[in-house]
């Protein structure tokens, strides 16, 4: 069960290995992908908050309270994970995600709601394909356990997402 749902936490939410910063660099590839996880998923968050003050689309605001709530889990795991790896993180905004939260913040209505919308679903995307460097590469096997198992939710917040996309087309 721990497994399971550090594996939900772990990689359900978009997580990303690319562009360490240079002190990253030195670190194994389980550190960085766990310090990259915490990055990206603090950032979800704050996306998912931006999106449940912004939007009025109950559609929206069910998908943002749902990614909200299950990235606050998966930040309580990551933090216990990185406690175990020894790593220290920020618990703020990368400049990349500020940059991101920053620009999302600028649009309004149904705008606001399809660029929200986009970047879920461009965040869970890349997630699946970074994370198999993870699967592929990594040496601690809790973590690439819970890479494995995470799918389900990955899937589930895609397949939410796509739908919200479609509704909002029409």
């Amino acid at each position: 069960m721990k497994t399971l749902l550090l594996s939900a936490c772990v990689l359900a939410f978009g997580l990303v290995q690319a562009k360490a910063e240079d002190k990253e660099l030195a670190l194994p590839t389980d550190q960085k992908f766990i310090a990259k996880a915490i990055e990206c998923t603090i950032a979800e968050v704050k996306f998912a908050e931006t999106a449940l003050e912004t939007t009025s689309n109950p559609e929206v605001k069910k998908l943002a309270q749902t990614i909200k709530d299950d990235h606050n889990i998966c930040l309580k795991q990551l933090m216990v994970q990185a406690d175990k790896l020894k790593l220290s993180v920020v618990e703020g905004l990368s400049k990349e995600h500020k940059e991101d939260k920053d620009r999302l913040s600028k649009f309004e209505g149904n705008e606001f709601d399809t660029e929200y919308v986009r970047g879920v679903i461009e965040r869970h995307e890349k997630m699946n394909q970074r994370s198999n460097g993870q699967i592929k590469n990594g040496k601690d096997q809790e973590i690439t356990t819970a890479c494995k198992e995470a799918m389900t939710k990955i899937k589930g917040h895609l397949e939410a997402a796509r739908k919200v996309q479609t509704n909002l087309k029409k």
